[in-house]
């Protein structure tokens, strides 16, 4: 399976690269570069991500990542739940789809099968569930233990939790 799947994602990377325009066009905080094309009736957008960190050497094994306050809190919440178990790939997977995706409710399948690839999961499509936080944080992301924030991040962890299969492996980002 891991012949197959790194040409694939080679080649979507190639194919991204070769149709860019000269224009680079505008780049997020995030380093995600934005180079609109247009075309009569249609609105193409070409995007280049780089991601955080070097791809999985291997599938099925776990990479480097470490949860921040608010994430190392959710899996602490879903853990205790003892419906699933949390892996650090599906972590930098979560992290990095959260970084990336387009809008909060579009989530390419190409993007998703690039950022499963690149985790080294070879696990079904992944459920994801999406809490959205204004683009600058918030207060809970700056200063996780602040006023509410606590019970806050506590409640929606054990929400996702309780929507996963039993025995699933998951991850917060």
């Amino acid at each position: 399976m891991r012949t197959s799947a790194t040409p694939l994602a080679l080649c979507a990377l190639l194919l991204a690269a070769s149709t860019c325009t000269g224009n680079r066009g505008t780049r997020s905080p995030g380093g995600i570069t934005s180079a609109p094309v247009d075309v009569p009736g249609i609105r193409v957008e070409t995007l280049d991500i780089p991601l955080s960190g070097p791809n999985a050497d291997t599938y099925g094994q776990d990479v480097a990542h470490t949860p921040n306050a608010v994430e190392a809190r959710m899996i602490e919440v879903i853990l205790a739940s003892g419906r699933a178990t949390v892996g650090s790939a599906e972590n930098r997977m979560a992290r990095e789809l959260a970084r990336t995706m387009p809008s909060k409710f579009s989530q390419p399948t190409s993007l998703v099968d690039g950022l499963l690839a690149w985790s080294g999961i070879v696990h079904p499509p992944p459920r994801v569930s999406i809490i959205e936080v204004p683009a600058e944080g918030g207060d809970c992301l700056q200063d996780p233990k602040a006023g509410a924030c606590p019970d806050g991040i506590t409640r929606l962890a054990r929400e996702v939790g309780r929507e996963l299969p039993q025995g699933s492996r998951f991850g917060a980002g």
